[in-house]
């Protein structure tokens, strides 16, 4: 993931330049992991996602005596966790039945992502958890 190694990078850089310069372009294919229904494809997606989160929580605990930096990576964190529940419940009808909701919770459940600590967000996304955190609404 681009994003991830960013993070890490534009933590140990000395400078940093912006700029509108484009290096590189995505091209969507159809069927490519991050686009395919294809159960086993989606789920190695996602999953990879869960390794891009936790990623970030040791980056951020790298930081830890930087709290500016530490917050700001620690953010990025929860919200990976935050879009892959919104993303099951938009994908609840068609996903559902091929297994990828189930499994994605059960890989959250065993490294104990969820349910998801409603602390780490502000009181609109607290609200939205009270009902994403049932099982049953997600699968």
């Amino acid at each position: 993931q681009d994003v991830e190694l960013t993070y890490r990078l534009m933590t140990v850089a000395e400078k940093v330049m912006f700029t509108d310069m484009v290096p590189y372009l995505y091209i969507r294919r159809n069927n490519t992991i991050s686009t395919s229904v294809n159960p086993q494809k989606k789920i190695k997606y996602l999953g990879d996602e869960l390794l891009v989160y936790q990623t970030f929580k040791d980056l951020a605990s790298h930081y830890s005596n930087h709290p500016e930096l530490c917050s700001v990576i620690d953010d990025r964190a929860n919200n990976i966790l935050w879009g892959m529940l919104l993303t099951l419940y938009r994908n609840k009808k068609q996903w559902k039945p091929l297994g990828i909701n189930e499994t994605v919770i059960n890989m959250m459940k065993e490294k104990g992502l969820y349910p998801i600590d409603s602390s780490l967000y502000d009181w609109k996304k607290r609200i939205v958890l009270l009902f994403l955190n049932r099982q049953s609404v997600i699968c």
